[in-house]
């Protein structure tokens, strides 16, 4: 589908490219914020996220496999600097912390056996032991630097 036909984009927002009825005028902003936080926008009587719909202008279509993620992990924040193109195991390592977390940090929990801070990753169904810290801050910036190297490799392709 030919976005542009339809929308056009502004500051992070969509905005109406044709004046359909009184109802619909053009440069009316589109889309309402979903439960999750995501911006919808229908088209007829299909919906879609606002953040694909704002990738796809810019960049053309989303190949399969690949997610778009909101890089401040903000779903609301749809301004193109703020989107990437990612598979689903890097787009899982962007999320949020768990609630119930008990470190504070993603990828940081206190080993009791070693009374240490153990920073684990998950990637590909796979997890890999960062390491074992003192603190939890040394071990997030251990979990935080590792995941920007798994972010380069990824982008190497």
């Amino acid at each position: 589908m030919n976005w542009n036909d339809l929308f056009f984009y502004k500051d992070g927002s969509l905005y109406r490219n044709k004046h359909i009825s009184a109802r619909y005028p053009f440069g009316e902003k589109v889309g309402h914020t979903n439960t999750e936080g995501y911006i919808l926008v229908w088209v007829g009587k299909k919906r879609f996220r606002a953040h694909r719909i704002i990738y796809e202008m810019h960049f053309g279509d989303i190949p399969d496999g690949f997610e778009v993620d909101h890089i401040d992990r903000d779903r609301s924040h749809n301004r193109i600097e703020n989107l990437r193109l990612v598979n689903r195991s890097f787009n899982n390592l962007n999320r949020s912390i768990r609630s119930d977390n008990t470190s504070g940090f993603s990828g940081v929990s206190f080993s009791k056996s070693r009374q240490k801070y153990v920073a684990q990753i998950r990637y590909k169904n796979m997890i890999t032991t960062i390491g074992q810290y003192d603190s939890p801050e040394e071990a997030s910036c251990a979990y935080n630097n590792y995941k920007e190297k798994l972010y380069d490799l990824f982008y190497r392709w």
